[in-house]
């Protein structure tokens, strides 16, 4: 038996094994409070053990393949936070703002947000990854100001906090940049 507050992994694990190895964890998560009971008796299924180690090895390769364009996705967002559109301009993908519309509206739209913190990443559409493009589900949590000529109201941002799914890629400089923003997988 183990105490205290589970991690983040072990959140997920437990949300997705009620389905994919409901009997295959060698531990019981016992709550906060530590008591004297140290052991419990349960029953493992073989075939849920490997399909958990199978999901742990996943998630852990995964997780070690998104550490740089997770960290340069909390950048970008820390950048459009500090109100710096030029520089936040140039976290993103060529073929984002290759255009002078498109740049004009992408400056703009970044212009409209008065603040905007990550709250929470997680990998998403791992299926799709490879070496050089990498999806994340993120919630961030986003205060923009209303203009007049903006596209839609408040440019999507709704009441907190928001998800949105971040496509990073490998630029030719081998740095990872925004590739797209959308408010769906």
């Amino acid at each position: 038996m183990v105490y205290g507050m589970p991690s983040q992994l072990e959140f997920e694990e437990m949300r997705v094994g009620k389905s994919l190895f409901p009997y295959g964890r060698d531990y019981l998560l016992a709550g906060c409070v530590v008591k004297a009971r140290k052991f419990s008796q349960g029953f493992i299924c073989f075939e849920c053990v490997k399909a958990r180690n199978t999901w742990m090895a996943s998630k852990k390769r995964w997780n070690e393949l998104s550490k740089a364009s997770q960290a340069s996705l909390e950048e970008f967002f820390a950048i459009v936070n500090s109100r710096d559109v030029d520089e936040a301009v140039k976290s993103m993908s060529p073929a984002m703002v290759n255009t002078p519309e498109k740049l004009r509206n992408w400056r703009r739209h970044l212009y409209a947000i008065r603040s905007i913190h990550v709250l929470h990443v997680e990998p998403a559409k791992i299926d799709t990854w490879n070496d050089s493009r990498h999806i994340f589900s993120v919630t961030l949590e986003a205060y923009v100001e209303s203009t007049p000529d903006a596209p839609i109201p408040f440019f999507g941002w709704q009441d907190n906090p928001n998800v949105r799914w971040i496509t990073m890629e490998l630029s030719a400089d081998r740095r990872w940049v925004v590739a797209g923003i959308a408010a769906g997988p």
